[in-house]
């Protein structure tokens, strides 16, 4: 069974993206957009909206996917990822779940150690234009 994983590269007005440092068990130690699963009878963009608000505490914006969505597969299942861009509209809480987290340019994004199933999303952000990046009203 494959998981459905919903994830969001939030932009503040500094064009700057969030990340943090995963301290969980599973994957312990690897830097990740927020997000997570997609709850039954629930829509990829209302997910989203949840994941971000229980994981740091903001109200977004959502905008364009980052990269159509695709399939990755981990040694304890396979996931199906969307990722979406994200405008923050709230300042954000205290986010509780991440070892470390913060506020990165798009150039200092390759140097932490992202989650596997990342790597296709940071290849392709490299390539983006942040100021040209449009979000649902």
């Amino acid at each position: 069974m494959k998981i459905e994983i919903v994830c969001a590269v939030i932009l503040n007005r500094k064009k700057q993206i969030f990340v943090g440092k995963r301290k969980s068990k599973k994957l312990a130690g690897y830097w990740e957009f927020p997000g997570g699963k997609i709850e039954k009878d629930e829509g990829i963009k209302e997910a989203l909206k949840r994941e971000v608000m229980e994981e740091i505490g903001a109200e977004i914006t959502i905008g364009s996917m980052v990269v159509p969505e695709y399939a990755y597969h981990y040694q304890f299942g396979d996931v199906k990822l969307y990722f979406y861009f994200a405008r923050l509209e709230s300042k954000e809480g205290e986010p509780k779940i991440y070892e470390e987290y913060g506020w990165l340019p798009i150039q200092q994004l390759e140097n932490k150690k992202w989650l596997p199933a990342n790597q296709k999303v940071l290849a392709k952000l490299s390539k983006w234009d942040l100021n040209k990046v449009e979000f649902d009203e």
